[in-house]
């Protein structure tokens, strides 16, 4: 065996160190975790809700991203409604003009606009503000859960030094 050591080190390295040192890490880890005191469900506990809570606020963020993409999408329908009123208008005073269409479609401008200004204030607006506040409780959540995760986690941070590599 001794001979495989000096003249195969890769296949002695996956057969023997390999999992000597895994073990020996493993050891000295949950040495580290006993002198420490840390409660480990309690953390991975907090952990879990910390995760539950993240994918909350990323949901939470893609409705305020679709909401503000269709206040975008409103915006630009309001100021097409306002040209084409604008535009229906200018034409209705203009001699060769048939009022039969520019007067409806200054009517249908003028209504898409005001239409669409009546839904971003009562429909898009308040379901921002809404989506926003609930975010920003989210967001805030989730700095209360990484805090408390840090402090439950540092009692082990601090018995880490930059020996431990070789210790190990």
């Amino acid at each position: 065996m001794n001979d495989d050591i000096l003249l195969e080190p890769m296949k002695a390295y996956k057969t023997v160190y390999k999992q000597a040192v895994n073990d020996e890490a493993c050891k000295f880890f949950d040495d580290l975790v006993e002198k420490s005191g840390i409660d480990v469900e309690a953390n991975r506990q907090t952990i879990k809700e910390l995760r539950k809570t993240e994918k909350q606020a990323n949901e939470v963020n893609k409705k305020i991203r679709s909401l503000k993409t269709g206040k975008s999408f409103s915006i630009f329908g309001i100021v097409v409604g306002f040209i084409a009123f604008i535009v229906a208008i200018f034409l209705c005073f203009q001699p060769d003009t048939n009022l039969a269409i520019a007067i409806p479609v200054a009517l249908a401008g003028i209504a898409l606009a005001i239409g669409l200004i009546f839904l971003i204030v009562k429909n898009l607006n308040p379901k921002i503000k809404n989506q926003t506040a609930i975010y920003n409780k989210l967001v805030s959540k989730i700095k209360e859960l990484s805090d408390l995760a840090y402090s439950q986690m540092s009692p082990l941070n601090a018995l880490y030094d930059w020996n431990m590599a070789t210790t190990i």
